[in-house]
């Protein structure tokens, strides 16, 4: 449990986040800097009924619920930016919970740090060795990723430190139904 003064830091944290990257992604679908803009176009025709909704149907559901293309850049935003803030929240709890660290500024830390690694399979530069950390850009320009984020990591959680009752059970399908529609 947090006391007082580590909620306020964690809820300052939560403000920032969101704030800061709802501007970055603002400022990426304004720009068309990177693939978010190609996805949000894709969910306007989806709109406009040009285009059919893919498999992964879930991100453009949500964002075709503005009514115009912008509501719908602010919705893609929000959405990409909250994501990135439960990612951040579910890794900081799991990791007070999971893990012998008990001090909250290095959890925090840690926490933060995470937002920035991500591992791809990279066999040529590691030697046949499938997983290797590296900074990539699709950590932050893929939509589909970043909305899966949280999802994903949620679904692990439960599927490997949680005990296995009917309600968890529930969940986990919940999850991986989640999962496989964003």
């Amino acid at each position: 449990m947090l006391n007082k003064k580590e909620k306020y830091i964690f809820l300052f944290i939560t403000i920032m986040i969101i704030v800061i990257f709802f501007g970055v992604y603002k400022h990426f679908l304004d720009h068309h800097f990177s693939d978010l803009y190609q996805h949000l176009k894709h969910a306007a025709k989806i709109s406009k009924k040009e285009k059919n909704y893919p498999p992964n149907f879930l991100l453009y559901a949500i964002v075709n619920l503005g009514y115009n293309f912008s509501i719908q850049k602010n919705i893609f935003a929000l959405l990409m930016s909250v994501s990135i803030y439960l990612k951040f929240a579910l890794t900081f709890f799991i990791l007070k919970k999971q893990t012998k660290i008990t001090n909250f500024y290095h959890i925090l830390l840690i926490s933060f740090a995470l937002l920035f690694i991500y591992s791809i399979p990279s066999l040529t530069i590691t030697e046949n060795k499938l997983y290797f950390g590296n900074f990539v850009p699709t950590t932050w320009h893929n939509s589909t990723t970043i909305f899966l984020m949280p999802f994903a990591l949620s679904l692990f959680y439960m599927l490997f430190y949680r005990t296995y009752t009917m309600r968890n059970a529930l969940i986990i399908l919940i999850l991986f139904i989640l999962n496989i529609i964003i």
